[in-house]
């Protein structure tokens, strides 16, 4: 899915809350989690501590709805090709740990990964969250806004999203968030971690 314009995002507010395709096909792969075999999740985590291999990693556990989304995902977030959106920061390293951090609490708290993306116009760095509740691990990436944008999304009032926010007029009040249309949610293998 390409990157919404941030005027479409943002519609007057500081940010918005996302959660692409590729983050919510890893979300459902958390469900399976009691099944990853113990010897997939250790060659998985080695795979992980080489550079440059979460594009692959991403690939073969099927977190990518289209070629499309691949393209998009390995350059404008992991930076591949060094045209990134965030040129000063090491995106994929930065995903890679988050990625390892995550499988670590996954195995440890036995909870459900629910994932997002925060824009903040006022964030200076990307920062990955872990927050973890009786009912779920939450991951948030916190951005700046992309440097690029590409394409038109028809962003939505989503009802499980709200913001509150202070109005023109003084008042404080509480909006619903927007996001993009839900595109297709893409095939999870059954089995993940069988590298």
């Amino acid at each position: 899915m390409p990157m919404p314009v941030l005027s479409d995002i943002f519609d007057g507010r500081n940010e918005a809350l996302l959660q692409p395709g590729f983050l919510r096909a890893l979300d459902r792969a958390s469900h399976a989690r009691k099944d990853w075999p113990e010897a997939g999740v250790q060659r998985l985590l080695q795979v992980l501590k080489k550079r440059g291999s979460l594009g692959d990693v991403c690939a073969r556990f099927g977190l990518f709805a289209t070629p499309e989304e691949q393209l998009h995902v390995r350059q404008d977030w992991f930076g591949e090709g060094g045209n990134g959106w965030w040129p000063k920061e090491p995106m994929e390293a930065l995903f890679r740990k988050g990625v390892v951090r995550a499988i670590e609490l996954l195995r440890e708290h036995d909870r459900p990964l629910a994932s997002y993306w925060r824009i903040g116009k006022d964030t200076r760095r990307v920062q990955i969250t872990f927050a973890l509740s009786s009912h779920q691990l939450t991951l948030l990436i916190s951005t700046p806004p992309p440097r690029a944008r590409a394409g038109r999304v028809r962003m939505v009032r989503n009802p499980k999203v709200w913001v509150v926010v202070p109005k023109s007029n003084g008042r404080i009040a509480s909006v619903p968030g927007l996001t993009p249309v839900p595109d297709d949610e893409p095939r999870i293998p059954p089995v993940p971690c069988t590298l």
